[in-house]
């Protein structure tokens, strides 16, 4: 397609994208210049516009990261969470949070008079609160909740240490979960408290969560910290009630002290039973039915922070015409990406590459001296990274360069989430427009035309530039570029997946809990011999989960006896069939006292009590059984 199939434009107004780029010193080459008018409150003296550079144009990816589903995309607005129809780019439901803090909404001018509200400091900080609190923009969801996360407290400025000293002390910085229903926008729960003098709930308390929860198909997953450490914390779907919390460590800064420690987030990945987690400090495992840590690899300690080497140092300008640095690492390392065989994450403490055994947690290979700045995606054949000025491609089992291509634009440059769909790399850049690149051998490839769209051929005349907030996003076979400011839809049909992209795609619906579709797309599937573990693996998880719908029946019971071959799938078998078996004890039971009422024939009980009971396969005592 030559042209956009639509576009979305989200309710910002002028003032708010003006703010954003006065509060923030984000300027993009071409878009803001030192020339440029901009319209100022009142008693707001216009700063000195920097160069455009690494510092002062980086974004994190996931800032702003939605949820996204066959039909529908679900965005962080300025007030909550708004519900787009992939289809035709029309809002479905718009869910304000009411009362809530944390939102742009609690920052608009206040009184003059009022010492605890200055308007300038209140834009200020809303947009710093849109800017390095990465977990504010992200949304997740399952297959029927939507969630996302609000702040309290939360900002480092001045105002806040005012409000602090006004007040009698400083307030304590928490954050707080919100669930919705999917299709109506319905609020669904709330978890965690305001403030330490709010009567409690169910749940940890006032507490710090690090962002939105993540779906493993069955249960949320969230990290939270407070005075104790950091804990791993279920939550169910459709109550938000919480389960029991697994302790993972005692960070050397607490995050409700240290800004710098609350931007860089807490990442979650929940595959196969095994929850893994990555923070500043280690990269942990723990099996997500008994709680229990399975492993933890420590992180290189960084040591120190230095002002003038941070990467993603931003600058900060505030009423009164004083310039400040806030040395906020706006880095945001990428969830681990986790293959068949390896976990590929970056070390926290040097940017070194790390390549780890998903189960065991040991070191299969340290990467060093990469001048590493995004993890691009990764498998078990090849991981893509982009350093200074280059995108590579290594193999990770010898550490060896396959090929290395040139950038025209520095590293930083590339924002956003970038894609492996097929044979193509797909890197969207600050400038909105996406670098294709070849997955084999790293040539540029020939971009369709609905590649090159700009994001700024837009009706807004307005100094933004929406290329240095983008994500793409496939979904439906339809490829979309994301941003604060709204989305368009670039592609109706993205190129057709490779076999592992694919079992990547079912793993994700399999999460949602969508078990009849990846079936239904797996019984088309033709894999290749190196994938015929992965498909079982998945056939097994997919079969399981409509057993444990309430779907069980002797069909599926007799399929995953067929594929079981772990001592993992072995149990869990045996745990369907005893809830099978018990099912049928119950409906015997029920046509015995239906006979005994109606006087049924003799021959109907016995045809209903005499169906053969499941075989239960002895389960192995072997500690790999464990």
């Amino acid at each position: 397609r030559d042209q956009v199939g639509w576009q979305y434009t989200a309710p910002l107004d002028l003032l708010l994208r003006r703010q954003i780029l006065i509060s923030t010193g984000i300027f993009a080459p071409g878009i803001l210049s030192a020339e440029t008018e901009i319209e100022l409150p009142e008693g707001l003296e216009p700063p000195e516009l920097p160069e455009a550079d690494a510092d002062t144009d980086e974004i994190p990816w996931t800032t702003w990261q939605p949820a996204i589903d066959n039909d529908r995309i679900y965005v962080r607005s300025r007030t909550g969470v708004t519900a787009i129809r992939i289809a035709d780019g029309s809002p479905q439901w718009d869910y304000v949070a009411h009362g809530v803090a944390g939102t742009i909404q609690d920052f608009v001018p206040g009184d003059f008079g009022d010492p605890d509200r200055d308007p300038d400091n209140d834009f200020f900080s809303g947009m710093q609160l849109l800017q390095d609190h990465v977990g504010t923009g992200v949304v997740t969801a399952d297959q029927h909740a939507v969630c996302f996360m609000t702040e309290i407290n939360a900002s480092d400025d001045a105002i806040m240490q005012f409000r602090g000293r006004f007040r009698g002390k400083q307030p304590t910085p928490c954050s707080q979960l919100i669930a919705l229903e999917k299709t109506t926008g319905r609020r669904l729960w709330t978890l965690g408290n305001r403030s330490p003098e709010e009567p409690a709930t169910h749940g940890p308390g006032c507490v710090w969560f690090f962002g939105p929860p993540v779906s493993d198909g069955k249960r949320f997953w969230t990290v939270y910290e407070n005075a104790d450490g950091q804990w791993l914390m279920p939550v169910a779907p459709e109550s938000g009630v919480p389960g029991s919390p697994v302790f993972l460590c005692q960070p050397k800064v607490s995050a409700q002290s240290s800004g710098r420690r609350r931007h860089r987030g807490v990442q979650i990945v929940p595959r196969d039973g095994l929850i893994w987690v990555c923070n500043l400090e280690w990269v942990m495992a723990i099996a997500a039915d008994s709680g229990r840590l399975l492993w933890a690899f420590p992180m290189t300690d960084s040591g120190p922070v230095d002002g003038e080497e941070t990467p993603g140092m931003m600058r900060w300008w505030r009423s009164m015409g004083e310039e400040r640095e806030s040395h906020v690492d706006l880095v945001m390392p990428r969830p681990p990406i986790v293959t068949d065989q390896l976990l590929i994450t970056t070390d926290a403490g040097n940017r070194d590459l790390l390549c780890l055994d998903p189960i065991s947690g040991r070191l299969r290979r340290r990467m060093t001296e990469l001048g590493l700045h995004h993890l691009l995606a990764g498998s078990d054949e090849s991981v893509y990274v982009a350093a200074t000025r280059q995108v590579m491609c290594i193999d990770p089992a010898s550490g060896e360069t396959r090929w290395s291509q040139p950038l025209h634009v520095p590293a930083e440059h590339i924002v956003g989430t970038s894609i492996r769909n097929g044979n193509s790399l797909l890197l969207p850049l600050r400038s909105g427009r996406v670098l294709t690149l070849n997955a084999t051998d790293g040539t540029r490839t020939d971009q369709p035309a609905w590649w090159t769209v700009s994001c700024r051929q837009r009706e807004f005349q307005t100094p933004s530039d929406c290329g240095s907030w983008g994500n793409l996003l496939v979904a439906d076979q339809r490829l979309l570029w994301y941003s604060p400011e709204g989305m368009q839809l670039l592609a109706e049909h993205a190129p057709a997946a490779d076999t592992q992209e694919q079992l990547e795609s079912l793993s994700k619906q399999l999460e949602m809990g969508q078990a009849a579709e990846v079936l239904a797309q797996l019984n088309q599937l033709q894999p290749g011999v190196a994938e015929q573990t992965r498909v079982a693996s998945l056939r097994f998880a997919a079969l399981s989960q409509l057993a444990a719908q309430g779907n069980s029946t002797d069909e599926i019971l007799r399929q995953l006896q067929e594929i079981a071959e772990t001592p993992g799938q072995r149990a869990v078998l045996f745990e369907l069939q005893m809830k099978q078996q018990q099912k049928n004890a119950s409906a015997t039971g029920e046509l015995a006292l239906l006979s005994a009422g109606l006087r049924l024939p003799s021959t109907v009980l016995s045809a209903a009590s005499s169906a053969p009971l499941p075989e239960i396969p002895p389960v192995s005592s072997s500690a790999d059984g464990e």
